[in-house]
């Protein structure tokens, strides 16, 4: 190979190298398209979780919209006599409740149904504000009231012939984790006013 040679071929390859370093992406060229594809990356998980957060907020929005809209409340109000005691000890304000003459006097005509509602509960389920008594709409004269809180009341339990004992019993089939606003009897009563069917709810907060 002669001199020219040589040298041309020493010329060829130090351009091809100097080519090669000139054209090649430096890293401050690479940063910034990894850096942009992060970004996009970023923004798009982003937008991707926030639009799952609306959805959902949407959906809890329209769930307590629901909720707030489903009200089964048996009676509206109550007339009758009312105790913060234990509710062990209801049986006694039952007894109030029967003797009570100027307020069976006052009803319109034979009464459909008989309400026990317990309100202002403990966290125990010892006590309770307890109220007995009719149906305001079923009096022909005004008297003092309980007002029955509005809202979803759940069934706990219902039948024709329930003891004391097993009305008892169905306080055990409470949420306890839930707050309790109002556990409300039903008692139905027939005209010679035996009762012939019992039910009981629970409201939830």
């Amino acid at each position: 190979m002669s001199l020219f040679t040589s040298i041309l071929t020493s010329i060829i390859i130090v351009l091809a190298v100097w080519f090669g370093v000139i054209y090649q992406p430096t890293p401050s060229y690479a940063k910034p398209i990894a850096s942009s594809t992060t970004t996009e990356a970023t923004e798009n998980n982003a937008a991707n979780e926030s639009v799952l957060s609306q959805a959902k907020a949407i959906s809890d929005k329209a769930k307590r919209s629901l909720k707030n809209q489903v009200n089964n409340t048996p009676v509206n109000n109550i007339a009758g006599v009312q105790q913060h005691m234990m509710i062990s000890d209801v049986g006694k304000l039952w007894s109030q409740f029967d003797r009570n003459q100027s307020l069976h006097s006052k009803l319109k005509d034979y009464p459909s149904a008989i309400y026990v509602l317990y309100r202002n509960i403990s966290k125990d389920f010892t006590n309770a504000d307890i109220t007995i008594g009719y149906s305001d709409l079923e009096l022909k004269a005004s008297m003092s009231i309980t007002i029955v809180p509005n809202g979803n009341y759940q069934n706990v339990i219902s039948g024709n012939e329930l003891s004391a004992i097993q009305l008892e019993t169905a306080w055990k089939k409470l949420d306890f984790n839930q707050n309790v606003v109002a556990v409300i009897e039903r008692h139905q009563l027939n005209k010679s006013a035996d009762v012939i069917n019992v039910t009981m709810q629970v409201l939830y907060k």
